[in-house]
């Protein structure tokens, strides 16, 4: 029996049968590495982007959650966010690119905060055409495009930051993209990677589940690049118990939203309320990864 990543083992049947209907349809979001995959899970996000766009019970749900509605996907806080910031310490018009820029709004924060030109790609066009007519009054200092992070190419020298926020996983080779991504940087340019890693076969090595010998930072270490880590894994695993909290809250509100997938797909991604941090920490890890080009 495969190990279930959110969930109590009594919750396995059940949490099998549903990713089994969503896999079948729109393929599994955890082999981005085969192209098949990464193909097929393209029609997922293609009926995600415009289903959270329109939803007012999800950008509630962003609030509650988050305190902010920056159309959340994803695992990371508003206070990882805000930490990640400190060290990257953007100001006015210095230039940065978002790979998975999603729907666009953690790009506008930072625009909208600091000044700096955002560039944010997606391999999304539903998320790029809705992100371009949000913020068409503001093409001076943001833009966007469609981009696969394992094709996309920029001159050298063009970014001072690149941001790269659980999305890296989609990258087919990830010594080669922080190769790219090196190359992209200027002098004393940063990458900041925000990365999750699911032990969800208890056959893997343990060895992954560490900050030193990830797949990111093995990436890091044959890339010959020096890098950084913030361990984020407690702070996910109270992140995730206040995602399943929420959500529970806000079910009928999906409901009635006509949106209950919706639901659904947040409820999947959380922690069962029973669950500890020491069982938890068993197949789960999160952290942030800084780079700087010297």
């Amino acid at each position: 029996m495969k190990y279930s990543p959110w969930y109590t083992l009594t919750e396995e049947s059940q949490y099998n049968n549903y990713l089994n209907s969503i896999y079948q349809e729109y393929g599994s979001p955890f082999n981005m590495a085969n192209e098949e995959s990464f193909t097929d899970m393209f029609q997922w996000y293609e009926k995600l982007y415009p289903a959270v766009a329109r939803s007012k019970v999800f950008s509630e749900y962003c609030i509650k959650l988050f305190g902010t509605d920056l159309s959340q996907q994803g695992f990371y806080t508003m206070a990882q966010l805000d930490l990640m910031l400190s060290k990257l310490n953007p100001v006015s018009d210095t230039c940065i690119l978002e790979i998975g820029c999603g729907l666009g709004k953690f790009s506008e924060y930072i625009s909208d905060n600091f000044g700096s030109i955002v560039y944010g790609i997606d391999y999304s066009p539903a998320a790029i055409a809705i992100v371009k007519e949000r913020t068409k009054t503001k093409r001076k200092k943001l833009s966007f495009e469609t981009g696969n992070i394992n094709t996309i190419k920029y001159p050298e020298n063009t970014f001072d930051i690149v941001l790269a926020l659980d999305c890296i996983f989609f990258a087919s080779d990830l010594k080669t993209t922080l190769k790219n991504i090196h190359s992209w940087l200027r002098p004393n340019g940063k990458l900041a990677v925000i990365y999750g890693v699911f032990r969800f076969d208890k056959s893997e090595p343990v060895e992954i589940m560490y900050a030193n010998t990830s797949p990111l930072a093995n990436a890091f270490h044959d890339a010959g690049f020096t890098y950084k880590v913030f361990d984020f894994t407690k702070q996910l695993y109270e992140h995730q118990l206040l995602k399943r909290k929420t959500v529970l809250e806000l079910k009928q509100k999906f409901t009635d939203d006509g949106t209950l997938f919706l639901y659904e797909y947040l409820y999947r991604e959380s922690v069962d309320l029973s669950a500890g941090f020491d069982e938890f920490r068993e197949f789960a890890a999160y952290y942030l990864y800084l780079y700087e080009k010297i």
